[in-house]
């Protein structure tokens, strides 16, 4: 694996981290300790290591001393474990201290004998966290792979109340969205409607009125699009199923 090329790699996906909205997920995570996150594809591995490297960026660490590899990264398919050290050697040229950076490496079962990697890198204290979900991964046999170095942890699927959480802030990130989108677009006729309506009454109850009218355009205005969104998904996978049923 060429050094340059996989440096290059490591940069670009900070910002993959760094730019991702996050709902934190209910799960207990202790400080100083290796966690191996395992389960299904899209239960949210990746994101429980964005997790853990907001609330680090939160307790001070720095950005420099903060590895994250993602490996299903098309780039790094050329990788062997051999080449797995060069991304210690890297994080410590990029941190510019001695100071052993925390380790991040998502999908790590792509590499084939990444086991003894992690497990060394354990035993000479570094911090480092792992995700997977391949067969091997999601056995009971990977804690005794992984030598008792790392707690494993299943994620699971949004429960109900994450769900309800997410919902909350879709709809009022799509509130906004419409508000602003709104006044962008009608700012003349919000005004005029206000004083339309209120022409005769103080510049307190004009104002009350325009905030009103724009309440009620834009929850219209919302849950049209709310109601969309979800009949779309709706009819995708409705669809999706009768293809299954009518060819299998």
């Amino acid at each position: 694996m060429n050094r340059d090329t996989l440096k290059q790699i490591m940069i670009d996906q900070k910002d993959i981290y760094l730019n991702n909205p996050l709902i934190t997920r209910q799960y207990f995570l202790e400080t100083n300790v290796n966690y191996c996150f395992v389960g299904i594809r899209r239960t949210g591995k990746s994101y429980m290591m964005y997790q853990q490297i907001k609330q680090l960026e939160a307790d001070g660490i720095p950005l420099s001393q903060i590895i994250y590899v993602n490996f299903e990264d098309e780039r790094l398919l050329e990788m062997t474990a051999e080449d797995l050290n060069l991304i210690l050697e890297i994080g410590l040229e990029i941190s510019e201290t001695d100071i052993k950076p925390y380790l991040f490496l998502d999908e790590i079962q792509n590499i084939n004998g990444w086991e003894k990697f992690v497990r060394r890198i354990a035993d000479m204290k570094y911090r480092i966290n792992i995700t997977g979900s391949n067969s091997k991964m999601l056995s009971s046999e990977i804690a005794s792979t992984l030598g008792g170095r790392f707690v494993i942890m299943n994620i699971y699927p949004y429960s109900f109340s994450e769900c309800k959480l997410w919902l909350n802030i879709f709809i009022l990130t799509l509130l906004l969205y419409n508000t602003v989108l709104f006044l962008r677009q009608h700012p003349l006729q919000l005004f005029l409607s206000g004083l339309i309506v209120c022409k005769h009454y103080s510049l307190h109850a004009k104002l009350s009125a325009t905030l009103d009218i724009l309440q009620s355009v834009i929850y219209e205005h919302t849950f049209f699009r709310i109601q969309i969104i979800f009949v779309k998904q709706t009819l995708i996978d409705t669809g999706i199923r009768l293809y299954h049923s009518n060819h299998s």
